[in-house]
């Protein structure tokens, strides 16, 4: 079964989120590998709400005078961004995971999926 792109979208927000806490003993990050995943958490975090901030400038702009519509278009325009992030900043974090470490995040990420 090939993965829909939403489930996708939630395995690489899993990495980026989970691997990037201080709680990801089961992957075994050295300390080196934590303080260089908490940079990426925080350059992704910034990223994050460059790309949503036209968004939140055009919902409080427009106030109740949002329509489905008009938001529904902006929404997909977000979501690209984000999605495009999202595999950015998932491949530059398991790029720095070492063999061992990526196979325990890929077995994790598959026992999820299912």
């Amino acid at each position: 079964m090939v993965p829909n792109s939403r489930t996708k979208i939630a395995a690489m927000r899993w990495l980026i989120l989970v691997v990037m806490s201080s709680e990801v003993g089961t992957l075994a990050l050295s300390a080196e590998q934590d303080a260089q995943l908490d940079a990426l958490s925080k350059e992704y975090n910034a990223r994050a709400d460059s790309a949503l901030t036209p968004l939140l400038n055009w919902v409080l702009r427009e106030g109740k005078r949002v329509f489905d519509r008009d938001l529904g278009r902006r929404l997909s325009a977000a979501q690209s961004v984000l999605g495009r992030l999202n595999t950015e900043y998932s491949n530059k974090a398991q790029g720095m995971l070492t063999a061992e470490q990526l196979n325990r995040y890929r077995e994790s990420t598959s026992k999820k999926e299912k």
